[in-house]
């Protein structure tokens, strides 16, 4: 059977985590077709109380590194594959990202044979419980990036994917913030090169659970407009050293 690691970034999510690990352990508990194996990225400096919290719940911690952002997470998630995965989902720790998708993301991306597989907010029959604002902001945001780094995907900016973790492992990201998400999208379609395939399958988003979104609106648009620049100047060099 093919494994599949699950990573799961999480700061400060606790309450969430209570209620989202169960939630998803059923729902992989039953699946004869694959092997799930659950990683959550915690903090650095993440107190034990967390880590006897994840034991409790039968789920490993591990430690990002090097500093507390989004970005070390995805990253240290990506450097902790074990060799034998096959697949890698990641989804965010607040319980946006429904666990009964997880199944379909394993399902399609085996049959399909996709590099990646996206579970999307903005095809037929997916929906999200963002406001109306932040629907535009975010289809904005994913149509620009679209069309700029030449992504033709409607969804861009979702977490939760699930990747062929032959493409991940020697990817260096260098984005800190929310905007990783994006950076590895890019980076996945160039290393998978000329033959690159990705599918998206509609996922209902829902809003969080406890707590307050990490995401800060001034930093999010900054952080987005300068890695937009980069990752438009990165994939232009890696095109035209494709063709020398």
């Amino acid at each position: 059977m093919d494994i599949i690691e699950i990573n799961i970034p999480a700061f400060d999510e606790n309450e969430n985590l209570k209620f989202l690990i169960p939630q998803i352990l059923e729902e992989v508990a039953h699946c004869e077709d694959f092997i799930f194996r659950l990683k959550v990225i915690v903090r650095s400096d993440e107190p034990q109380s967390t880590f006897d919290l994840l034991d409790n719940l039968n789920v490993e911690g591990i430690r990002r590194k090097p500093d507390n952002s989004f970005g070390s997470a995805i990253s240290t998630g990506i450097s902790t594959i074990e060799r034998k995965s096959k697949y890698v989902i990641f989804m965010d720790a607040d319980g946006s990202h429904q666990p009964a998708t997880i199944i379909k993301l394993a399902n399609q991306a085996k049959q399909s044979g996709a590099d990646i597989v996206i579970a999307s907010r903005y095809v037929v029959g997916g929906e999200t419980d963002n406001s109306m604002i932040l629907r535009l902001m975010s289809k904005t945001l994913n149509k620009i990036f679209g069309v700029i780094l030449g992504i033709q995907c409607k969804d861009i900016s979702t977490n939760f994917k699930i990747y062929k973790s032959s493409l991940l492992r020697d990817i260096e990201l260098s984005c800190k913030n929310f905007d990783v998400v994006e950076e590895l999208l890019l980076k996945v379609k160039v290393t998978a090169g000329p033959n690159y395939s990705f599918l998206e399958i509609p996922d209902h988003f829902q809003q969080r659970k406890f707590g307050e979104s990490k995401r800060q609106l001034t930093i999010f648009i900054f952080s987005y407009i300068i890695t937009l620049v980069k990752l438009r100047v990165w994939s232009s060099l890696e095109n035209r050293n494709c063709r020398s």
